[in-house]
């Protein structure tokens, strides 16, 4: 579900209610912000999955893809019966945030790869360096802590 879709089914539903809405909890709040950020990731692995790789990899990516779709899923499943009794304001902002984080994570990780894979390895510990170099360059970014608490959703 893109953020407009999203957007706009939280502004029929405020519209649509004459009660007033109740503050969304931390776990409604957690699942809008997630469901963007998953929806991110899974665009980005899609993305990855398409290009010319070899196939045990790109067939990776197709895995991590369908990860992401089945946890946002859940997570919908989960707040969508909810929404039409939630103030959709602090849904909407937990949602832009996590697009903004997914964001800013997918760019530190482009920039991290091409880093890391600029630096010279060793051949006999090569992976394992070049998998210490991205962890450290990942941990750079504030939402990376953030954008991979999404995933698995075993909170919820």
């Amino acid at each position: 579900m893109s953020r407009a879709l999203f957007a706009l089914v939280l502004l029929l539903l405020a519209c649509s209610a004459q009660a007033q809405r109740e503050p969304p909890s931390s776990i409604e709040i957690r699942s809008a912000y997630c469901i963007s950020v998953l929806n991110g990731r899974a665009r980005d692995a899609q993305m990855h999955a398409s290009l010319p790789a070899p196939r045990s990899l790109q067939e990776s990516f197709r895995e991590l893809q369908a990860g992401y779709e089945q946890d946002v899923r859940r997570l919908r499943s989960y707040l969508v019966p909810r929404m039409k009794h939630l103030d959709g304001e602090a849904l909407l902002a937990a949602a832009d945030r996590g697009q903004s984080d997914v964001n800013s994570f997918l760019r530190t990780q482009l920039a991290c790869n091409t880093r890391c894979d600029a630096k010279p390895a060793p051949v006999p510990d090569a992976s394992a360096k070049n998998n210490a170099c991205l962890g450290a360059c990942s941990a750079e970014d504030p939402a990376a802590d953030r954008v991979k608490a999404c995933s698995p959703v075993n909170w919820l």
